[in-house]
């Protein structure tokens, strides 16, 4: 099995890489630089030479404020790229896993959503998802859509990494009381990703394309998120105490509307692969501990370069 992975300097598309890493899997990672996928003639290029198996794509306009103020450039990604792709990997007879998100629901249900309810995004990043995932259903027949919620790591600008460089700067943090979902740790949705392709890879009949949620175990308040990250944070590195105050939607600001409610039901998932859920606090404390060790290693690295200067 070898696997092209799309988007691989992203935070998801590092932990893919690792783990890919980790299980010795013939894998290639490409960056923005590397295959836009805007492009669709330098998709087919790279299916040409590298001659995959499988296709992860990574690659995504995932910053929901970003997207509501610069929509022509997140559709080009989120929606036409993946287009790109699919047509791509259906010539050239690759499977397509592509990764996807809970804001393509409204969050009015109040319960976890199944692959069987209908979408009703409410911004553009979410609209925009919505509408690469039926551009893939209708190009490419041989396709894993794998919706997630609230991705975090120790890598890239998410939520997880802004709350920790506040607790760090010993700012007030504040978060929303009101939105409810599950958080989702990056090398836990890259293990899922590829446990489904290893499965996938192993069988033939009965065909098991098609539509799955994996979240990690666990509703939570964006609030609870936050106080779970500076409490872990504070613990690990004996900073001082950060102040974590809960507050209303409303009193953020936000540019795009964001759903209450977008908890993903993993049932499908789990009685097809039998992949179970891991819990989200276990991967903030790996978390925690990945952005430790990194910022020691840069700090040893910078009083290296200073005392070598001096």
């Amino acid at each position: 099995m070898k696997l092209l992975i799309v988007g691989a300097a992203g935070q998801v598309g590092q932990a893919l890489m690792r783990v890919c890493a980790d299980l010795h899997i013939d894998h290639i990672g490409l960056g923005h630089e590397q295959l836009d996928i805007r492009q669709p003639e330098s998709i087919v290029a790279v299916l040409q030479r590298e001659k995959p198996d499988y296709v992860v794509n990574a690659a995504a306009v995932s910053d929901v404020t970003l997207a509501q103020a610069e929509a022509a450039e997140c559709y080009a990604i989120n929606r036409d790229g993946v287009a790109n792709l699919a047509r791509a990997c259906s010539a050239q007879g690759v499977a397509l896993l592509h990764l996807s998100t809970d804001y393509v629901f409204d969050g009015q249900l109040g319960l976890p959503y199944t692959e069987e309810h209908k979408p009703n995004p409410q911004n553009v990043y979410g609209n925009s998802k919505y509408e690469g995932e039926e551009a893939l259903r209708e190009l490419c027949e041989r396709h894993i859509i794998l919706r997630s919620s609230w991705v975090f790591g120790p890598a890239g600008n998410n939520f997880f990494s802004r709350t920790l460089q506040r607790v760090r700067n010993g700012e007030l943090v504040r978060a929303a009381n009101d939105q409810i979902s599950c958080p989702t740790y990056t090398e836990h949705l890259a293990t899922v990703s590829i446990a489904i392709l290893q499965q996938l890879d192993c069988q033939s009949e009965p065909p098991l394309w098609g539509t799955y949620h994996y979240c990690d175990r666990g509703p939570t308040t964006r609030y609870d998120f936050a106080r779970t990250i500076a409490t872990t944070a504070t613990q690990r590195s004996e900073l001082p105490e950060a102040e974590v105050v809960p507050v209303e939607s409303a009193e953020l600001n936000e540019r795009a509307q964001t759903a209450r409610h977008s908890v993903l039901s993993t049932d499908k998932l789990f009685f097809t692969f039998g992949i179970r859920q891991r819990g989200w606090r276990q991967g903030v404390k790996r978390a925690v501990e990945y952005a430790a060790n990194q910022q020691s290693s840069h700090d040893l690295n910078g009083s290296k370069v200073l005392h070598g200067n001096g």
